[in-house]
């Protein structure tokens, strides 16, 4: 990497920060017409510790690999993605950077290659060891291993493109299984499912769910219940946008639904519950109809529209461990690109204080990708993507959010970050 100083490289970053302001409005409009499974660069692993194969019974036919979730302290793998080489051109690098258990994150120069990934989501198995990447140059998934040493072994590269189009995937409870959204509207639109085996090699298994627009979505805690963003569902009146589904079920029931924005226009950019897995809450931003909104849900009793706040460019949202707070990342370039945090009541009722605006260092440039530690010494610790690095926040229990400032990445365009993850 061409090693130069920020005041050397800002102009450059200036000048990419309006670039990807382009790319950023145009994300959500890709979209594919698959027509049949596809994996690449598929490679295979000895059966990972705390792994085994097991006939899931939730999902008749389906040969799972459950894995048990890993909880207390120890250091975290978080990936960053880079999607952009030196000169500006598109690249599919990601970046292995090491947080310490004092919250602190290291680079050791690991670095590994898939397809490319702007701004969506990075997440993690239960255990840690496979992460997935959701590429939306493409709309496939990148897969890979963490090793005990610290590295990533790519198990495929780009999963799936020929079968869906990823917007968002989250894992089952056990590991076992990916559940994918695919926000085409014509075609293949909907919730498709991925078995993952012992090794992280991955099985298409088809559509389960018909919703088009599906652009969101969130695993009830310690339940098969996923709470879906999309623009319609069978089943569902015309004008509902949120559905709560019974993934374990044969074939998915569609449990609930309700009309949160009702217009029929929502991109959801995030979709985040709390911990008791009783309030939903979606970050709505369609670049194309100018939405600018975050919707809150009651999962109480059903899926009960809550409130609907106006906040400019809502890019994502992450709840705090502690259930009381939710950060909203807020992205456009200028003055839109904020932090906001809202005040959550257990009965969903929410209340923003405005933008974040103790803030460490410099204004946050086109924050997106909220994560969060869910526990141990680092519980309530966020991070979020940022054109030159990764900004450290942390959830209160109290209900406060604190900045703890941003960690460079030093370099050229080469080194700005699209998204980032973190394992559990």
């Amino acid at each position: 990497m061409n090693r130069l100083s920020f005041a050397a490289v800002l102009p450059t970053r200036t000048a990419l920060l309006g670039a990807l302001l382009t790319a950023f409005a145009c994300s959500s409009s890709e979209s594919a017409t698959p027509s049949g499974p596809a994996a690449s660069d598929a490679g295979a692993a000895a059966t990972p510790d705390g792994a085994s194969g097991a006939t899931d019974a939730s999902a008749p036919g389906v040969t799972a690999c459950v894995r048990k979730a890993v909880t207390g302290d120890r250091v975290r793998a978080v990936i960053v993605s880079h999607p952009s080489d030196q000169n500006g051109e598109k690249a599919t690098d990601y970046e292995i950077i090491h947080l310490g258990l004092d919250g602190k994150l290291a680079r050791d120069g690991a670095h590994f290659t898939m397809g490319r990934n702007f701004n969506a989501p990075i997440f993690f198995s239960p255990d840690g060891e496979i992460g997935i990447a959701v590429q939306d140059d493409d709309g496939s998934l990148g897969i890979f291993r963490m090793t005990p040493s610290g590295t990533a072994d790519v198990v495929a590269a780009k999963f799936g493109k020929e079968s869906f189009y990823a917007d968002a995937a989250v894992f089952s409870a056990d590991g076992s299984r990916l559940f994918i959204a695919d926000s085409n509207r014509k075609t293949t639109g909907g919730i498709h499912e991925v078995e993952i085996a012992c090794d992280g090699t991955p099985t298409y298994r088809g559509r389960i769910f018909e919703s088009p627009g599906s652009t969101a979505l969130r695993l009830l805690p310690t339940s098969s219940k996923l709470l879906v963003s999309a623009a319609s569902a069978p089943g569902a009146a015309a004008d509902h946008d949120i559905f709560l589904l019974d993934v374990a079920s044969r074939p998915v029931k569609l449990e609930s639904s309700t009309a949160l924005f009702g217009d029929g226009n929502a991109i959801a950019k995030g979709l985040d519950v709390t911990p008791d897995g009783k309030v939903g809450l979606v970050s709505d931003a369609n670049e194309f109809l100018g939405t600018n909104r975050v919707g809150v849900v009651s999962l109480a009793t059903g899926l009960t529209k809550v409130a609907v706040l106006d906040i400019e460019g809502p890019s994502g949202v992450v709840v705090s461990p502690y259930g009381n707070t939710a950060l909203v990342t807020a992205a456009g370039g200028g003055s839109i690109d904020a932090f906001y945090v809202l005040s959550l009541a257990p009965s969903g009722m929410a209340t923003s204080g405005g933008k974040f605006a103790s803030l460490m260092g410099a204004k946050p440039q086109l924050p997106t990708s909220p994560v969060v530690v869910g526990d141990g010494t680092l519980k309530g610790l966020i991070l979020v993507a940022e054109v030159e690095g990764v900004r450290r926040l942390r959830f209160e229990p109290n209900g406060g959010v604190t900045d703890l400032g941003v960690f460079t990445l030093q370099g050229g365009l080469e080194a700005s970050v699209g998204s980032v993850g973190v394992q559990p």
